[in-house]
């Protein structure tokens, strides 16, 4: 890992990131916890576009696996840039206060969907809208693909793929997830909600899509449940993980559903 970090940063860029990493108390203090999100941001990204990353050039959507970066970064002759990352961090501070907040207040929890009812009790029966992405069947490795942001975040570096970690392999039970997610957040829902999901996944069609939310939707809140149109489906051309390799976009999609609930 010691050449993927000096590879991955200046030295001097590193030495503020390790700084960063140890000091921010994001647990417990709102003020670090917003500066964490900033750095989190700004850890990785496409530096050869932009000023405002830490690192040398990588998607900045997923964190490529260490040995296959420094490799990559080799064989091009990709150097890390001197970035200051305290300078960023003002920068991008400065940025996003030039204008007042919004007066509207947002929570955010660290919790499983499934026990939605315990991190928002004071939302029970109140919640109208819903705006979904669970995770694509047999697609996404979360903790795999975003290791150096949760290294960032205390944990140890390793890329390896980990158990548990939200992807789901067989269709029966990646839909009894799902209504169990349903089921989670039925306690919260209003006397008539708007559920908008978008969705995908290598090896269901968008019919076994539709039907199987549709059912696990009915099954999981028991309510009466109905689509609002047929849903719309959208071509992923070309992902930042394809740029970064060079790879040929694979001719994936993905669907966005929207159903009421009465």
């Amino acid at each position: 890992m010691a050449r993927f970090f000096a590879t991955c940063f200046h030295p001097e860029t590193y030495e503020q990131v390790r700084f960063l990493r140890a000091n921010l108390n994001w647990r417990e203090d709102r003020t670090d916890r917003f500066l964490a999100a900033l750095c989190l941001g700004a850890l990785h990204g496409e530096s050869h576009r932009s000023p405002n990353y830490f690192s040398n050039r990588m998607p900045r959507t997923i964190s490529t696996k260490p040995a296959y970066s420094v490799r990559w970064w080799n064989e091009r002759g990709y150097i890390a840039p001197s970035r200051d990352a305290f300078a960023i961090l003002r920068h991008m501070v400065d940025f996003r206060f030039r204008t007042p907040p919004p007066r509207s207040r947002g929570e955010v929890a660290e919790s499983d969907a499934r026990k939605a009812k315990i991190a928002f009790p004071h939302l029970e029966g109140r919640v109208t809208d819903i705006i979904t992405s669970p995770p694509y069947l047999d697609t996404t490795n979360y903790r795999e693909d975003q290791w150096l942001r949760l290294w960032f975040l205390g944990e140890p570096p390793t890329s390896t793929q980990a158990r548990n970690d939200g992807r789901h392999y067989n269709k029966v039970t990646y839909w009894s997830f799902l209504t169990e997610a349903w089921e989670g957040i039925s306690p919260l829902l209003a006397s008539q909600v708007r559920i908008v999901v978008r969705i995908g996944g290598r090896r269901l069609t968008k019919e076994e899509m539709f039907d199987n939310l549709l059912q696990s939707l009915k099954q999981g809140t028991g309510r009466h449940v109905q689509s609002s149109d047929n849903g719309i489906t959208t071509p992923i051309k070309r992902t930042q993980a394809n740029s970064f390799r060079g790879a040929k976009a694979s001719p994936a999609v993905e669907h966005d559903f929207c159903f009421i609930l009465g």
